[in-house]
């Protein structure tokens, strides 16, 4: 096996069994270890973040794009979540940034 896939969340605990679920997914599909911690802080802020510990991260799309801002070339997107509910016309629906 490769090294282990680091892993982040910034996004809300209650879901982190959710991303943990991501977590084993990835691990499974590209056989390789992965371990996911849930961070307690602003990503703006995050020293952890900054120095390139984590090889995903899962983050709202405003404190990725504040992020991007500033260090134009550090984060890459790979996917976004696609709303769909009644009040959506029940059809997926994507907010363009």
């Amino acid at each position: 096996m490769s090294r282990p896939l680091h892993c982040a969340s910034y996004l809300a605990s209650s879901w982190f069994g959710f991303y943990e679920a991501i977590a084993q997914f990835l691990q499974r599909v590209l056989e390789t270890d992965t371990d996911i911690v849930q961070r307690p802080c602003d990503p703006l802020d995050d020293s952890l973040l900054l120095n390139d510990t984590f090889d995903i991260i899962l983050l709202c799309e405003l404190p990725f794009i504040r992020h991007c801002q500033q260090y134009p070339t550090q984060l890459q997107p790979i996917a976004a979540p696609v709303i769909q509910a009644v009040h959506y016309g029940d059809r997926p629906s994507i907010f363009p940034m």
